[in-house]
């Protein structure tokens, strides 16, 4: 009997529940359009009013300064806590040590302890919920994840676009580089 699919869905099914763990945490963003907007949204139980226009992807929130719509992802920094690869039988540590800051401009940098190793930009389809690496070096290969998250986490799901379906990466929020 062959157990790869049933091993596969049980990594996926303990990732997200990994992610959901904290669900009382987690924040709604709000939805946002080119136009001036005045809606009303809670982060982190304090009420916020979008109140001046932004462009189109971003959100002007009357008591955080530079706060925007994907600010999920731009608040500090990831450790790479676990990773996986449907169909390797040991656990990969390629990533141990790792880290990468999303910048709330649409930049990121990566790296392993205190040194940076990589940079480039990144976009977020709010709708399908997919984030896209595009590293500035030709020679590293870009990436397309699905995103599941919660206030202290997010799982990154690879997608078949550039041929990471394989790849599940549990990303912890931290404010310094790990050891």
């Amino acid at each position: 009997m062959n157990s790869f699919p049933f091993l596969s869905l049980l990594v996926a099914i303990v990732l997200f529940n990994a992610c959901k763990q904290n669900t009382a945490n987690v924040v709604e963003e709000p939805t946002v359009s080119s136009q001036t907007e005045k809606s009303d949204t809670v982060i982190n139980g304090q009420p916020m009013t979008v109140t001046k226009k932004a462009p189109a992807g971003h959100v002007i929130y009357n008591n955080i300064s530079g706060g925007h719509e994907y600010t999920f992802l731009t608040d500090q920094l990831f450790h790479y806590k676990a990773t996986n690869t449907v169909g390797k039988e040991k656990k990969d540590q390629s990533y141990s040590g790792q880290w990468i800051d999303l910048e709330p401009d649409g930049t990121y940098k990566v790296g392993k302890g205190s040194k940076q190793s990589q940079t480039g930009r990144w976009d977020y389809n709010h709708e399908k919920k997919v984030l896209q690496l595009r590293p500035d070096d030709t020679k590293v290969k870009k990436s397309e994840w699905s995103v599941m998250h919660n206030e202290d986490m997010v799982v990154l799901v690879g997608t078949r676009t550039f041929n990471d379906n394989a790849i599940q990466i549990q990303l912890i929020r931290s404010d310094k580089f790990p050891d």
